[in-house]
């Protein structure tokens, strides 16, 4: 395992990604970025795409990060700064239950999430669950396909929740 001061956490949408983030930079202190919490502004209106583009180029400049979110525009831009890629390989049954369940406790609790805006209400709807289970079939071939060619980065693929606890124990340890 080399230097790990950059790192990326990517992968399907209600995998565990941004609640492993957190969990990482408690271990290792270093800036934690949620994309979501950038991109998207009042009620989920999305940042116009030349704004997100200069932010993220800025961001990733910064000596030390941890970011969760895919945003496929800017993937090439961050994987190419990154030192470190840590990829959430779930079946999408899992990341379905995982959507539908988050949303279900913040109604039931009235916790907001940290990762997202304070004025984006916690939802689910149609089209998100139609990208949650086309994810493995759409973009996990060119995720894989990327990260096989990186060969100078430490790429992590995490496949389960034991996975995840593993790989955090380890760095615990180190760090």
């Amino acid at each position: 395992m080399s230097v790990m001061k950059r790192i990326m956490i990517i992968g399907c949408g209600g995998a565990g990604k941004s609640t492993f983030a957190k969990r990482l930079h408690d271990i290792l202190g270093y800036e934690l970025i949620h994309l979501d919490l950038l991109y998207w502004k009042a009620n989920w209106t999305p940042t116009p795409k030349e704004a997100w583009v200069r932010t993220v180029a800025s961001i990733i400049q910064k000596d030390s990060w941890i970011m969760d979110g895919n945003y496929n525009s800017t993937i090439p831009e961050r994987l190419a700064r990154a030192d470190t890629v840590i990829y959430f390989d779930f079946p999408a049954i899992v990341c379905v239950y995982n959507a539908v369940v988050r949303v279900i406790r913040s109604r039931l609790s009235g916790m907001k999430r940290s990762d997202i805006p304070e004025n984006c209400p916690e939802r689910i709807n149609f089209e998100f669950i139609k990208w949650i289970i086309g994810y493995n079939r759409t973009n996990r071939p060119a995720y894989l396909g990327m990260l096989s060619e990186m060969h100078d980065k430490n790429i992590y693929y995490i496949k389960n929740y034991s996975d995840a606890d593993k790989l955090l124990n380890i760095l615990a340890d180190k760090f």
